[in-house]
């Protein structure tokens, strides 16, 4: 009984640890980056409207949020930085947020610089869950999203009107899972342009401590550009599951207009998925190519 106790005591003392820093012109934080410095885990750190321009380091356990019924975007304009947004922790959550023009300055968007690398880096074995959150008129030379961790997206948040040299969205190293929760979709992925893919470049290099993989359900690919492989999705060497997923109007110079997967040994599971209007300009599959089985369509 004495035990049982002072565990319930222990767990109560840390979730009574457990602050709201506040993030505003008035407030005693004043930049999310002090806030995030001066955070434990369990923290949140809540921003009640303004647009800052800062990159940021997340090394702590935190939920990073914006006040409902206020307007919060992260800013990369001009920026001198490699990587806006780096999370080096587990269990981060951002939401309600939006993370625009990085990699942009006076002269425009340059996805070709190297030093662009990402808007958003999740790190080896880190974790971050990223809800009601629009990505938006990023210009990176890997992708807005670069994840060597895990990565989920969700509750209906939208990546749009971004450049990567690699991927117009997420290039994907680790694990990549979206779901709706009670929202519409997942996660919506329009009008990006990329490299390898419009949407999503997922690609295998084993990340420590996780099974890499990809594993999209509820989500909507609509108007997205490539220069090879899929307008929308490409994935390589690794395990991929596409459930009831929209892909719409999206276009490759080659192979395919939505989705290619090249897996070797790994897995491959969709269904329930629609596409529609999608297009490969060099006679490849207008919207799906398995280069394993040689199945288009």
């Amino acid at each position: 009984m004495m035990l049982t106790t002072l565990a319930l005591l222990a767990s109560v003392d840390t979730a009574s640890a457990a602050s709201t820093l506040e993030v505003c012109a008035s407030c005693t934080y004043t930049t999310i980056q002090s806030a995030l410095d001066a955070s434990v885990d369990g923290d949140t750190v809540l921003l009640k409207g303004g647009t800052f321009s800062e990159a940021l380091t997340i090394s702590t356990e935190v939920v990073v949020a914006g006040a409902w019924g206020t307007t919060n975007v992260i800013d990369g304009y001009g920026l001198a930085a490699n990587v806006m947004i780096k999370v080096s922790s587990d269990e981060v959550v951002i939401r309600n947020v939006e993370i625009s023009n990085f990699g942009t300055d006076s002269n425009g968007c340059d996805a070709a610089d190297e030093n662009n690398r990402a808007a958003v880096r999740i790190g080896n074995s880190q974790e971050l869950r990223m809800q009601t959150v629009t990505v938006t008129g990023n210009c990176a030379y890997y992708a807005p999203i670069l994840n060597y961790g895990f990565l989920a997206l969700s509750s209906d948040s939208e990546i749009s009107g971004n450049r990567g040299t690699y991927a117009g969205a997420v290039y994907n190293r680790g694990v990549l899972q979206t779901w709706k929760n009670d929202n519409d979709h997942s996660v919506t992925i329009s009008d990006n342009w990329g490299g390898i893919s419009g949407g999503i470049y997922s690609n295998d290099i084993s990340s420590p401590g996780y099974t890499p993989g990809t594993y999209l359900r509820d989500a909507v690919f609509t108007g997205n550009t490539s220069l090879s492989h899929g307008g929308a999705l490409t994935a390589l060497d690794e395990a991929l599951l596409i459930e009831d997923t929209e892909f719409t109007d999206n276009e490759a110079l080659t192979y395919s207009g939505g989705a290619w997967y090249y897996g070797g040994s790994d897995t491959l599971s969709h269904s329930g998925n629609t596409y529609s209007g999608n297009n490969a300009a060099n006679s490849g599959a207008e919207n799906y190519h398995d280069a394993d089985s040689g199945a288009t369509y």
